[in-house]
């Protein structure tokens, strides 16, 4: 005999999927328009749907960008995982993510989250409170790949490793492929002297 799913837990994985389908169409939107200038109605009519629907799925529009942030971010780090082994050093992590700095593909989500960066950094919220979280996101997701021993080194590593692509990003976003040569002289400075030297 068939084992019938409760109704509520039926709508909470179909409150879920709906949640999920209209967080993927609004980072979609924001790529194009950016996070802070869209108010929520434009934003609703942009990807078919009402405001009141989007107030329905999402608490506010804090709450909404911090989910599509988070899209982005996991399509962005599951761009990086299909190019990188599972433990890769500073050099071989910073090689990629130039890469990917220099391509066209992202160069919207790289926008993106500038206009976030630079709203949080002046203290606007909820830009603040999300791009902080943005950062301790990546710093994890940048210190598990490290191939290095756990510890205070490979975070240090990590923050590093971010530090130089922040401001790598912004000078690229300046002026296309201005770091390219920098990268490569960091990324040399980060894996420290070698025996012969």
């Amino acid at each position: 005999m068939k084992k019938s799913v409760p109704k509520r837990a039926s709508n909470a994985v179909a409150f879920d999927n709906k949640r999920t389908a209209l967080t993927k169409r609004i980072a979609v939107a924001l790529l194009a328009a950016g996070v802070a200038d869209i108010p929520l109605r434009e934003l609703a009519v942009e990807i078919g749907t009402s405001d009141r629907m989007l107030l329905y799925y999402f608490t506010d529009k804090a709450d909404l960008v911090q989910a599509s942030l988070d899209e982005m971010a996991g399509e962005l780090a599951k761009r990086l995982g299909t190019r990188l082994p599972k433990r890769s050093s500073p050099t071989t992590l910073l090689d990629e993510v130039s890469k990917l700095l220099a391509s066209k593909e992202l160069s919207r989500l790289f926008t993106v989250w500038t206009d976030l960066s630079a709203r949080g950094s002046r203290g606007e919220e909820p830009f603040r409170t999300i791009a902080r979280s943005s950062v301790h996101w990546w710093l994890a997701w940048l210190e598990e790949r490290l191939d290095m021993e756990a510890g205070v080194r490979r975070r240090d590593a990590a923050i590093a490793v971010l530090t130089v692509i922040e401001g790598a990003r912004l000078l690229e976003a300046l002026v296309p492929k201005l770091t390219a040569g920098a990268l490569s002289m960091l990324s040399s400075a980060l894996v420290g002297p070698t025996a012969d030297d």
